[in-house]
């Protein structure tokens, strides 16, 4: 096709509105984010606030908590982050095995927490989003010490967006949508 062809054709967006419109820009429908971080620094309840926000705003999503299950201490993070939602649900899948048989093909987002505990490598997560190429992809996985992703950099690659998760602060390192270096605030709520 030529250039004027592509520049006039159109493609299906979210159309994010608020907050993560500042932090994505406009993703197409079957995105795939990734976030990283150290533990403890807030990649989990970013992550919720995220579902809540497209459950409240598109509908069907399911969160894949295959590093706490269905306990306390995930039910914790749905409660701090306001996240309850007849149209955000929760399923307890360990491997990558599990997200590959589950019934979640119909959820317009699925959210995976996270690869690192799942054993999901690149290689892996080209399956799964080849499986669920309808649905939009947010997983979690965690970094080195020295602050990267951890390990192959074609996890990088392959995505479309890339956070950082650090002191409760969401950073774009790598965005297809819009520039990198936007800020969220996870603790507050508020992008800068």
């Amino acid at each position: 096709i030529s250039s004027r062809q592509l520049l006039n054709m159109k493609f299906a967006t979210l159309n994010l509105q608020g907050r993560f419109l500042k932090l994505f820009g406009n993703p197409s429908i079957n995105f795939h984010c990734v976030i990283y971080g150290l533990p403890g620094h807030g990649k989990s309840f970013f992550c919720v606030q995220l579902s809540k926000y497209f459950a409240d705003s598109y509908g069907s999503v399911i969160y894949v908590s295959g590093e706490e299950g269905i306990s306390h201490t995930a039910r914790d993070k749905f409660l701090h982050s306001n996240a309850g939602s007849d149209s955000l649900h929760v399923i307890d899948l360990r491997s990558f095995e599990d997200v590959m048989q589950a019934p979640i093909q119909n959820y317009k987002f699925i959210v995976i927490d996270s690869l690192s505990n799942m054993g999901i490598d690149a290689r892996k997560m080209r399956l799964i989003r080849e499986k669920y190429k309808n649905s939009a992809l947010v997983t979690i996985t965690q970094s080195t010490k020295s602050g990267l992703p951890r390990g192959s950099q074609e996890l990088i690659h392959d995505c479309d967006t890339l956070i950082q998760v650090e002191n409760l602060i969401a950073t774009t390192k790598k965005n297809r949508f819009k520039l990198i270096g936007e800020k969220y605030n996870v603790q507050t709520g508020i992008s800068k």
